[in-house]
């Protein structure tokens, strides 16, 4: 009677006579007469390179070696470049160990198939497709599954690493001469910037004594260069301007007398139209003059 059964490999001659096998099962149990069993064997140690196994029946009054005929089959695997969009092609591709004449036949999961190692398919919906490969040749068939999702794409604004929020100032928006800032006439500042190139400020003050003078002033500038536009009731004819309240002086200044009472309209703008950001500021301030001297309305 055979008390052990064992399997050995070996990498160089296929024949256990020279002594080139070693065990890689030691005991397959005692087994059962006349009947075949399968074993399933992990080879990924000898990737790559022939091997011969033998199988060893050891017994009471004889020790047999049997080399006989081995499938081995290595790593099977199926794989996708999804996810991807509905009417976008998606390349699947499957891929064996071992194994010579292999037909690849696929089952998209939409109702489609194709053949091919490396494939490209189109779904037409969103949606989660299980992709199967069956893999044959003369020895063998199996088959292995893959996952396609499809789904719609999102879209997001680009965002800029260098991109700054824009600092708006507390009178924004006041870019036209509709949206212009109401400005008292007793000298109360109002604190603007231009948060970025080409932003106009607009202040609207108003004239209940058309007999007395009022000055219209920029004054406590960071980083920036004023123009000021005095404009009539319409808001489009132009009355005077200013840019500098004296040579070398950033911040303008005029002194209007107006010809009748009603609401005036001031444009403020950047010298440089060109330049704007959070830090370029400027304070202006409208005051009733009474006697050539400022006056402040209590």
């Amino acid at each position: 009677a055979y008390y052990r059964h064992s399997i050995w490999v070996s990498t160089g001659r296929g024949d256990p006579k020279y002594g080139d096998f070693v065990p890689l099962v030691e005991d397959l149990g005692p087994g059962t007469n006349e009947t075949w069993e399968e074993v399933r064997l992990a080879l990924a140690d000898y990737a790559d390179q022939p091997i011969y196994l033998a199988f060893r029946y050891e017994g009471d009054f004889d020790d047999e070696w049997y080399v006989d005929d081995v499938e081995v089959t290595a790593g099977l695997y199926a794989l996708n470049d999804g996810p991807k969009g509905p009417g976008e092609a998606v390349t699947l591709w499957a891929g064996v160990g071992s194994g010579t004449n292999i037909r690849y036949t696929w089952s998209f999961g939409d109702g489609t198939s194709g053949t091919g190692q490396v494939v490209t398919h189109t779904y037409a919906a969103a949606g989660v497709y299980t992709a199967v490969v069956t893999l044959s040749n003369s020895i063998n068939t199996v088959t292995t599954t893959t996952v396609v999702r499809i789904q719609h794409r999102v879209y997001l604004p680009l965002v800029l690493r260098t991109y700054t929020p824009p600092c708006f100032d507390a009178y924004e928006p006041d870019d036209t001469v509709d949206q212009a800032t109401a400005i008292p006439v007793d000298g109360t500042p109002q604190r603007h910037n231009f948060h970025e190139a080409g932003d106009v400020d607009w202040i609207a003050f108003e004239v209940p004594d058309p007999s007395v003078d009022y000055l219209v002033e920029t004054f406590d500038l960071n980083d920036t260069d004023t123009v000021i536009y005095l404009y009539d009731s319409d808001g489009e004819r132009l009355l005077d301007w200013n840019d500098d309240a004296a040579p070398g002086v950033a911040a303008s200044r005029l002194t209007f007398d107006p010809y009748h009472a009603g609401t005036f309209y001031v444009k403020i703008v950047q010298y440089d139209p060109s330049t704007g950001g959070c830090d370029q500021a400027y304070s202006v301030r409208v005051t009733a003059q009474i006697g050539g001297r400022s006056f402040h309305w209590e």
